[in-house]
């Protein structure tokens, strides 16, 4: 079952180029008056509620920064920005992309399965009633990710209900799922999850030394993870490639157990070797992304903090911009995950 499209009503102009992110410091939001008018969304990364701020969704990630300042991300669009809500989820949109966040807290005794499939229900309906039926990029962000619940680590049952909501929304596990990125909080805040979605489809890039996600033995739990390595999008001539959480991780076997170094060095290299795939046009290299290259860092340790900034000051551009959160990795045994979103020169 393919996903359907549907049209805009009301969309504002359509501008040229890609939406850009920018990362914001000690909580200000210093944009430009036409940044401002272009804004679809704030993240930021401090215990809160999701709200409307000055009519943009906002979306609060409950993981501490370990630069010791308050982050934020913007998500800046290529034309005027439109905003609505629809029950649990805040959107805003541009006629090209859609950003749209959802926080949920789970009920008494709910399972994680139930909260995330009612979660990605409501993102899902809302994408698609906007006109924006294709998923590039999600993230989500719920606590004690690597607990045991009745049998099962939370992380495997929050992978149940991704995959019922993407199942019977139509989507194709060969082609339609987006990056992804699982994080664990140590802070009850509820559920975060929040999404950027297209009206035209994005690619879905595979890592050759690595199994797809989608495909993991029946011992990473009953459903596999549903997302993709990374998602390959174009706008208006322009590309980014958004690159999921990327770990220490080979075929489907997690590798240097207790090492954070040797563990960052793994997951480099499965970042360079997204970079080379052939589907890109032309070779990237991470030493030479210089300022089209935003990386996150998830740490499980913030101790990892001084190993993990030094090798990685070795290995990108100075003008890269990397930010470090302290965060519960999806398998106990990872010490650090990557993600990033990558502009293809």
């Amino acid at each position: 079952m393919s996903i359907p499209s549907r049209s805009i009503s009301s969309a504002p102009a359509v501008g040229t180029g890609a939406p850009s992110l920018l990362v914001l410091r000690d909580g200000g939001v210093a944009l430009t008056a036409n940044q401002q008018e272009r804004l679809l969304g704030l993240v930021r990364f401090r215990p809160a509620t999701t709200a409307a701020g000055a009519g943009w969704p906002e979306a609060a990630v409950p993981l501490p920064s370990l630069a010791g300042s308050e982050l934020t991300e913007a998500w800046i669009g290529v034309a005027p920005a439109r905003y609505g809500s629809a029950g649990t989820v805040a959107y805003g949109h541009d006629g090209t992309v859609l950003f749209a966040c959802c926080q949920q807290e789970g009920g008494a005794g709910e399972l994680p399965e139930r909260v995330t499939h009612r979660s990605y229900r409501a993102l899902l309906d809302t994408a698609r009633e906007q006109g924006y039926p294709y998923l590039l990029r999600v993230w989500n962000y719920f606590p004690d990710i690597n607990g045991e619940l009745a049998g099962l680590e939370r992380y495997q049952r929050f992978s149940l209900g991704r995959y019922q909501a993407l199942e019977e929304a139509g989507y194709r596990f060969g082609s339609d799922l987006p990056a992804a990125s699982a994080v664990g909080s140590r802070l009850d805040q509820g559920y975060c999850l929040y999404l950027l979605a297209a009206r035209q489809p994005g690619l879905q890039i595979e890592n050759p030394r690595q199994v797809s996600a989608y495909r993991y033995p029946a011992q990473y739990g009953p459903r596999s993870p549903s997302f993709a390595r990374a998602t390959l999008a174009e706008f208006a001539g322009e590309q980014l490639l958004f690159v999921s959480g990327t770990a220490s991780i080979a075929g489907h076997a997690s590798l240097h157990q207790g090492d954070p170094a040797a563990q960052l060095a793994e997951t480099l290299l499965n970042i360079q070797t997204l970079l080379d795939q052939p589907t890109l046009g032309c070779r990237q290299d991470l030493a030479t992304l210089g300022d089209a290259g935003d990386f996150k860092v998830y740490l499980r340790h913030a101790g990892h903090a001084d190993v993990v900034r030094e090798k990685l000051a070795a290995t990108l551009h100075p003008e890269s911009s990397v930010i470090y959160l302290e965060g519960d990795i999806c398998r106990s045994d990872l010490l650090l995950e990557i993600e990033a979103v990558i502009r293809l020169r």
